[in-house]
């Protein structure tokens, strides 16, 4: 769609009097306006977005664009979707934006008087039918929208850590709910919420429409159900499992480092046979739980999906501790446009991992629940040794540099990954229990670790790490920094 000057200049003066009128200037700010429109024939389903800085940009601006996703280990072309209209001057006057031929960047021309603001939609249609993991995609349908953050928005390089406010507008009488502040009822028709940074912005989702079904419920923190499904499901029934889920996982770290969390969950019909429905993602106060159509709950459903979806809802509840605050080099500060590389994948996955299980074994009668463990433990290490000798003798953090980029395109390095790192946890459990007479555990240490990475706020050095395991729990170092070097080492570990 083409705008004239005209158009920019009358929009913009309105804008930035309704964004900005009245305020006290000095602190840099920006506002993200959002519109979004269902899909109708004529129109597929596109998001407008309007970028507005409460302090004139007066350095060369550069506009970016996500392809990397907090914990994703992969890339996705997300500016393959944008059209980026034009940036914007004060006054309202329009400037040039121009996309470089390599990366998800745009350079925006040089102006006496600075850049104010930049203006772009997503078609959300092709994002949907052109990502072809259901996990990374944002969607629209007649009666429903739902965008991950990273997916849609972009940001002014150089000015991520600065404070966001975000405003969004949906079709009449439509519930608008945001991860970032979540309401039930939620508000209808728009909405405004504050985010800290760009990274708590884009690690964060909105959810609108009249499809949507929304659920408090009584936890602390307290949680939340977001759910769309294109097929009947019983709500009660995935917060019942959720619910179950998020209190054991509370109790197990001792403490929430977040005020609320939402589990996101859609149900889909698949967009084509090559687009695929499962995996799940862990966010900072949410998890998205974007499944195909046999995960809706109907009156047949078995018991063992509950417990297999109870196990998922734990498995990336957990990630809200491990790794989002407790990480090693490269996983924080993230890097938007291209992949981190990061040594400690395994622990990412590996611990969160040995969590859940832990999470699971505690809820049982304590026979059942040691049995339990030890089958799901041998389980891993079978996969272990299954696996071809390039990928099971590969060192650890080798092989997390592979992960980094595709822990799921080849899925064998993401198993090996979060297998030998669970088996590893395992065995630094075995010791902790052993060295203090069954009074402490791998979970004590792990929440110490937690309250180390929220206080220090920067990532733990790979030669550190097994102090911040020793210390809480009172046994050697050394002996621990043998079980990891082992497991570290190339070879099959144990």
């Amino acid at each position: 769609m083409n705008f004239s000057k005209t158009y920019f200049r009358a929009v913009l003066i309105a804008l930035t009097f309704f964004v900005f009128g009245g305020a006290v200037f000095g602190q840099q700010e920006f506002t993200y306006l959002v519109n979004f429109s269902p899909p109708r024939p004529a129109n597929p389903g596109r998001l407008s977005v309007w970028i507005v800085a409460k302090e004139t940009i007066k350095d060369d601006a550069v506009f970016v664009i996500p392809r990397a996703i907090p914990s994703g280990y992969g890339i996705q072309r997300y500016d393959r979707f944008l059209e980026v209209a034009a940036a914007s001057s004060p006054g309202g006057g329009t400037i040039a934006v121009t996309k470089l031929e390599d990366g998800p960047r745009w350079s925006i021309a040089k102006s006496k008087q600075g850049v104010e603001g930049i203006f772009y939609y997503v078609d959300l249609n092709q994002l949907e039918s052109e990502v072809l993991s259901a996990a990374d995609q944002s969607k629209s349908r007649p009666d429903y929208a739902g965008l991950l953050g990273y997916s849609v928005f972009g940001y002014f390089d150089g000015y991520q850590d600065y404070p966001v406010r975000l405003r969004v507008n949906g079709p009449s009488d439509w519930p608008i709910f945001t991860t970032l502040a979540p309401r039930v009822p939620a508000e209808l028709d728009k909405t405004e919420v504050e985010a800290k940074n760009y990274f708590e912005l884009a690690d964060s989702q909105i959810a609108m429409g009249p499809g949507l079904k929304l659920m408090k419920l009584a936890t602390k923190p307290p949680s939340y159900i977001a759910l769309y499904s294109e097929t009947k499901t019983d709500l009660d029934k995935h917060a019942q499992v959720f619910e179950r889920a998020f209190r054991k996982v509370v109790d197990y770290f001792g403490d929430a480092p977040f005020d609320s969390y939402t589990a996101h969950i859609e149900i889909l019909k698949p967009k084509s046979e090559l687009h695929s429905y499962g995996f799940s993602m862990e966010h900072s106060k949410s998890g998205t739980f974007y499944l195909g159509l046999d995960r809706a709950y109907t009156e047949e459903t078995p018991e063992a999906e509950f417990v297999r979806d109870e196990l998922n809802f734990i498995h990336h509840i957990a990630h809200s501790w491990i790794p989002k605050k407790v990480y090693g080099k490269g996983y924080l500060p993230f890097t938007w446009e291209l992949p981190p590389l990061i040594d400690t994948v395994w622990f990412n996955e590996g611990f969160a991992r040995f969590a859940m299980i832990e999470i699971r074994a505690d809820s049982m009668p304590a026979d059942e629940g040691k049995a339990w463990r030890e089958r799901y433990l041998a389980s891993l290490k079978e996969f272990v040794e299954s696996q071809p000798a390039f990928i099971r003798d590969m060192s650890l953090q080798e092989l997390s540099r592979i992960g980094s980029v595709m822990y799921s395109e080849d899925f064998r390095t993401g198993r090996t990954l979060f297998s030998k790192g669970a088996l590893m946890a395992d065995e630094i459990d075995r010791l902790i229990r052993e060295r203090t007479n069954g009074k402490k555990r791998l979970r004590d240490s792990l929440r110490a670790m937690v309250k180390w990475g929220v206080e220090n706020k920067r990532p733990f050095a790979l030669e550190e790490l097994p102090g911040l395991i020793a210390k809480p729990v009172g046994v050697k170092e050394s002996e621990v920094r043998e079980v990891m070097e082992r497991w570290l080492a190339p070879g099959p570990g144990r």
